[in-house]
């Protein structure tokens, strides 16, 4: 597969070199579930071999893997890319950001401790939100919506939005300029740009980006990922029964997006 010049088998390299923690709590190793496998199928039917382009607008049931995925992926790039992409992940709260650096790290470590390496055999940079590759000079960032530094001012080659709906507005920035001014620091037609999310209510700006990807009116391709697509209906059943409301069940197990979008209100959290 190409990318940035070399050629890289995604699943391959994921599913020899990264550890995971399972919804179990034990540490495995990353063999890509149904859904990641599925999707993974599909980037390379759409965008071909090389994954050139990517825009895709992902809204899906809660815990389908696609945050694990896609940064599977961008670990991947900023190990074996043979030039200094940057990559950038933003999420939509201050604790989320740490866990998703967390897990960046923990995938790249599970790789060099088989090596008998360290992070910082790898890594020149290595603080609060950023990992640089002392050898290729790869670059990728953490951060959190409605921060300033959310937004850098170089250009980058891929993009990772996790749980975008949930980016909040705020005195320094809103959502949607979160998402505008992102989205500048990629050149037309190269790199990767995914944007995750389960839904939050109608009428805000996600809703609006969903409409504008799924008619086609978006450069962004809306691919919905139901919770039917990795749940079995007895475990949908069980699982409806820790909602009070029918809404709130499918705005975080849709059937179908218009079900997605149902609700309305702040984020539930499913611990």
């Amino acid at each position: 597969m190409q990318s940035f010049g070399i050629n890289i088998d995604y699943q391959k390299f994921i599913e020899k070199n990264f550890l995971i923690k399972n919804k179990e709590g034990k540490i495995v190793p990353f063999i890509l579930n149904k859904v990641q496998d599925e999707y993974l199928i599909d980037l390379y039917r759409y965008y071909g071999w090389e994954m050139r382009g990517v825009r895709d607008m992902v809204l899906k049931a809660r815990k389908e893997g696609f945050s694990a995925f896609i940064m599977g992926i961008f670990a991947t790039d900023l190990i074996l890319a043979d030039s200094p992409v940057a990559n950038v992940t933003i999420s939509d709260t201050k604790d989320e950001t740490r866990k998703l650096f967390k897990r960046a790290i923990f995938f790249i470590e599970s790789m060099l401790v088989k090596k008998n390496q360290t992070l910082n055999d790898l890594c020149e940079t290595v603080n609060v939100n950023e990992l640089r590759n002392k050898h290729n000079g790869a670059v990728w960032w953490i951060g959190t919506a409605g921060a300033k530094t959310a937004l850098r001012t170089e250009t980058v080659q891929n993009i990772h939005f996790s749980e975008g709906a949930h980016f909040p507005d705020t005195d320094i920035i809103t959502a949607r300029e979160t998402y505008e001014g992102a989205m500048q620091m990629v050149d037309q037609g190269i790199g990767k740009i995914f944007d995750e999310s389960t839904a939050r209510g109608w009428g805000n700006h996600y809703q609006e980006r969903w409409e504008l990807a799924s008619r086609g009116d978006s450069e962004f391709r809306g691919m919905f990922f139901g919770a039917e697509r990795i749940y079995s209906k007895e475990w949908l059943v069980q699982k409806r029964t820790q909602f009070t409301t029918e809404a709130m069940f499918k705005q975080e197990y849709p059937s179908t997006p218009e079900e997605a979008f149902m609700a309305s209100g702040s984020k539930f959290f499913d611990f």
